[in-house]
């Protein structure tokens, strides 16, 4: 059982342990799915901006064939001087064909995307620790641990005494333990009450082999502990 300076730990250091935890996870699953929803976001605008698709008929009027006039063609100079004076259209770019390189380009970008969700999770990972280690005042993991023992042991008392329950001799009925015991073949008997009997007969049934395991494990204790004694 803790002793009494356990008691005295701060019930506000107790109360950060669950929203540091919670805000770690948070931060976790929400960095990867704002990268997806902005890169998603980002496709749909430029899929948006395409013109849309015409749907209506025209109808087309054939004009008769007039034999246009021969016309000079202005000088090259003067048309490049003309542009660069007077630049009123840009001049259409050839498509580029697709090549390999689009698609190492295409597979460098996902890299740093999940090299960058990697890097934010990492970062907020230190931070949350970082943040507990301040708010629980805790230094390395045996005090952390130590806490949670504390924690555990006041808050959780009938778990604590389940888990660290000694030998006492008023707790024998006087019926030796099976040495032949193990979680297996309990883990069979088990399955084959609740078949045949139930959920009621099953929570009985693993009461029973909880108490024949806690009296199993505290022979082994006492045995231990005589064992020191001799020594």
């Amino acid at each position: 059982m803790p002793d009494d300076s356990s008691k005295d730990s701060p019930p506000k250091s107790e109360k950060w342990i669950s929203i540091s935890l919670v805000a770690g996870t948070a931060l976790t699953l929400a960095i990867p799915w704002t990268l997806l929803s902005l890169r998603k976001r980002m496709r749909s605008s430029a899929l948006a901006k395409a013109p849309p698709r015409r749907t209506g008929t025209a109808a087309f009027k054939i004009q008769p064939i007039v034999e246009a006039k021969p016309v000079a063609p202005p000088a090259f100079e003067e048309t490049r001087s003309w542009r660069r004076l007077f630049p009123t259209e840009k001049d259409p770019q050839p498509v580029r064909p697709h090549t390999s390189a689009d698609g190492a380009r295409r597979a460098l970008y996902t890299v740093g995307a999940f090299g960058l969700s990697t890097a934010l999770v990492g970062i907020s990972a230190l931070a949350t620790i970082w943040g507990a280690q301040l708010l629980l005042g805790v230094d390395t993991v045996d005090e952390f641990s130590e806490m949670m023992r504390t924690f555990v042991a006041t808050k959780l008392a009938p778990l604590s005494a389940r888990i660290h329950s000694f030998h006492k001799p008023e707790l024998d009925d006087g019926v030796p333990s099976d040495p032949q015991w193990k979680w297996d073949e309990a883990e069979k008997r088990l399955e084959e009450i609740f078949e045949k009997q139930g959920g009621f007969a099953w929570a009985e049934a693993a009461l029973r082999e909880a108490e024949m395991e806690a009296k199993l494990e505290r022979e082994k204790r006492r045995e231990m502990q005589e064992k020191a004694n001799r020594r």
